[in-house]
């Protein structure tokens, strides 16, 4: 099996990028910048934040830090934590002056401090620190000592002393002292990285798109208040989309007022406010493609040359792979690549056959699982698994590519795939369909998508050659629900399902569903029918599905097939008035009149008021 984590090694040709992105970031005329590698979930960004880690690391007079924004999550100050990370980090990079080490002590203080003025807002800490401030905190034995221990990180604090003559002035809200403290560590920051000899200061923030809003929103704002000194790049490894998403939410309200007097729609205008002001934090963009299917199938042959070969042998057709790349990025590494690169020794059956396959797979693999390494890994995990079962059951004749060929339909087309299973255990042998299908005289079953399966059906191997019965009970019987973690939720999904179940979410939540490709909409709709499913009496759930179906139109057939499927007697009472609204909007007129008719007809909560709409 494979590794999802992580890795230096580039096995899907991304090297490129990483050499591009660390040209940029180390080149003293473009700094200081702040550098977006956005992608998809799973599509390779971290592996290519340690591709620049270590391509940076190499550089005497370059500092390279990484930082897991994720791993911050549950701080209480966002800012703070990216902050005080870097400073320690920095301070204890190889090659950070010695005699520097208490002024960065010292600016690490001053973030403590800044921290604890915070928190002291943000808290039940706030009337204590007042009650000291006024002579009334006698009875906190020893909460002074402990408070000014926060400020110290060194030898030294950089703080101001902290009494109770100065204490409530230092507490007092003023948007001077913030302007002078963020000043002030700006100029610190800048002196020292300055006086370290480092030429660049690079810090690579990755996982960013894992967090809250609110967290998003803060560390892009650090960076932008504190860090953006002279001579610093930061790399922001996220999905564009989360962070647009996380403006808007955190800034919902001031986004509608400035709407208000601009031109346009209210949504447009937000929609344009967010982009600038992402365009302001982050300056230079930089998307990183989809794999396409020659890639797909390179990266195929690399990952099961990893499974079967000796290192020795790996090593050598990642060698050969990487020169094939360089020579022409267009072709793939296939299975004669590798016996080239191994100078003709025999390489194991199951190699071959698993290569002879993916050649031909390529394409669907690229279509189906969306060109994103990630996926694919964890498609190849599943395999892995089933073959090990195969093993273990005494199916030793079972062969790789017909498997893989099964799970393929599975994956991509999970109701047609039991279909197929139906047939085979109603007839007790291949069926008629497949055959009549393979030999080109049948017709294409109702429900099937014509394209897709004629493209499944031309893949190698013909299954009309090969008993698929104990297949059958591998992928079905037994493992049914095995690919069910093989689709994670991306990020973007997960947060706009959450947002979707709240007041303010569904006001914001508009261009992020606008944003959602296809397959990302049907993840989307999943979650949402599940839910409902679960919980048919939560209106929250309903309300989420309609303004799901209002932003993307093309879910409307299924939100009336699904609630068909409810038990009327659970539905509530609210979808009806919700259905009435949904029923003025162009293009959801003839479904959400379907559905009130339905209800309408049918007794329980929602029948009533779906009467009632009706006149």
């Amino acid at each position: 099996m494979w590794s999802d984590n992580e890795t230096a090694d580039d096995l899907i040709g991304f090297r490129v990028h990483a050499e591009l992105i660390a040209d940029v970031v180390s080149d003293s005329k473009l700094l200081p910048v702040t550098m977006g590698v956005f992608g998809d979930w799973g599509n390779g960004k971290t592996s290519i934040m340690k591709m620049l880690e270590a391509r940076l690391g190499e550089r005497e007079d370059v500092a390279v830090l990484y930082f897991d924004a994720w791993l911050f999550e549950g701080y209480d100050d966002a800012k703070s934590a990216l902050i005080s990370s870097i400073l320690k980090q920095l301070a204890n990079h190889k090659r950070f002056p010695e005699a520097l080490k208490d002024k960065a002590a010292n600016l690490l203080g001053r973030v403590n401090w800044m921290r604890v003025m915070k928190m002291g807002w943000d808290n039940v800490a706030l009337p204590a620190v007042l009650a000291y401030a006024i002579g009334g905190a006698t009875a906190i034995p020893g909460f002074m000592a402990s408070l000014k221990g926060l400020f110290s990180a060194g030898k030294s604090s950089a703080a101001t002393e902290l009494t109770a003559d100065n204490m409530e002035s230092l507490l007092k809200p003023s948007s001077e002292n913030e302007i002078t403290e963020v000043r002030d560590f700006r100029e610190a920051f800048g002196d020292l990285l300055q006086k370290t000899g480092f030429k660049s200061l690079v810090v690579l923030i990755d996982d960013l798109d894992r967090c809250s809003p609110e967290r998003i929103v803060e560390n892009l704002e650090a960076i932008k208040l504190f860090l953006n000194v002279g001579n610093t790049a930061f790399v922001i490894g996220a999905d564009p989309r989360i962070v647009r998403h996380a403006i808007a939410v955190r800034y919902r309200e001031s986004l509608q007022a400035a709407a208000a007097d601009s031109f346009g729609t209210p949504d447009q205008a937000s929609e344009q406010l967010v982009r600038d002001y992402v365009e302001k934090l982050i300056q230079i963009p930089y998307h990183l493609p989809r794999l396409s299917p020659a890639e797909i199938e390179s990266y195929m042959t690399l990952l099961f040359a990893q499974r079967d070969l000796s290192a020795e042998h790996f090593k050598r057709c990642v060698e050969a792979c990487e020169k094939r790349r360089i020579d022409n990025r267009f072709v793939t590494f296939g299975l004669a690549d590798l016996s080239e690169a191994l100078k003709g020794e025999a390489l194991p059956r199951e190699l071959s056959e698993a290569l002879s396959f993916t050649a031909g797979a390529a394409p669907m693999f690229t279509d189906n699982l969306k060109g994103n390494p990630r996926q694919v890994k964890r498609f190849l995990n599943a395999f892995t698994l089933r073959r090990k079962l195969s093993k273990v059951a005494g199916m030793e004749s079972l062969r790789d590519d017909v498997l893989l060929k099964l799970m393929l339909l599975e994956y991509s087309a999970e109701e047609r795939f039991k279909e197929l299973a139906a047939w085979h255990q109603a007839q007790n042998q291949t069926p008629q369909q497949v055959l009549d299908l393979e030999s080109g005289s049948g017709a294409v079953p109702e429900g099937w998508d014509r394209d897709h399966l004629k493209r499944w059906i031309a893949m190698e191997p013909q299954l009309s050659k090969v008993d698929l019965s104990d297949y059958f009970w591998l992928v079905r019987d037994r493992l049914a629900s095995s690919l069910l973690g093989l689709t994670l939720v991306p990020p973007l999904v997960r947060k706009t399902y959450d947002g979707l179940f709240s007041e303010m979410g569904r006001k914001v939540i508009g261009p992020t569903l606008k944003e959602l490709r296809a397959d990302e909409t049907d993840s989307l709709f999943g979650l949402l029918a599940k839910h409902v499913q679960r919980d048919p009496e939560d209106d929250d759930a309903y309300r989420a599905l309609f303004t799901l179906a209002e932003a993307r139109n093309e879910t409307m057939l299924k939100l009336v097939a699904l609630i068909k499927q409810l038990p009327v007697a659970k539905v509530p009472p609210a979808v009806s008035p919700l259905l009435t609204i949904l029923a003025q909007k162009p293009g959801l007129k003839n479904g959400a009149d379907e559905l009130i008719d339905h209800l309408s007809k049918h007794g329980g909560k929602a029948a009533k008021a779906a009467r009632i709409e009706r006149k």
